[in-house]
């Protein structure tokens, strides 16, 4: 999981050409004008999909991610898989 902001994008390059791309991605993308769904940067191995909600003020159904990563504008608060009870 990165935890940054974009104006520490340079930080990255280097990492892996996929992370760069889609960090980029996030810089360049007004998704603001983009409608749900899945978007693909470079078929399978670069994608991102789209999906607006409304949140709620509690939680819970914790969520976890162990294949993709999680990009949001929302308010995130984490901690680490091993310490939360309902994913141990």
């Amino acid at each position: 999981m990165i935890y940054d902001t974009l104006a520490h994008l340079k930080s990255y390059r280097g990492v892996h050409p996929g992370v760069m791309k889609g960090l980029e991605l996030l810089r360049d993308t007004d998704f603001s004008r983009m409608e749900d769904g899945r978007y693909e940067v470079d078929g399978d191995d670069l994608f991102f999909m789209l999906q607006s909600y409304d949140t709620k003020l509690v939680n819970d159904t914790p969520e976890a991610h162990k294949k993709y990563i999680d990009s949001s504008k929302k308010e995130i608060f984490f901690i680490p898989a091993k310490r939360h009870p309902a994913l141990r």
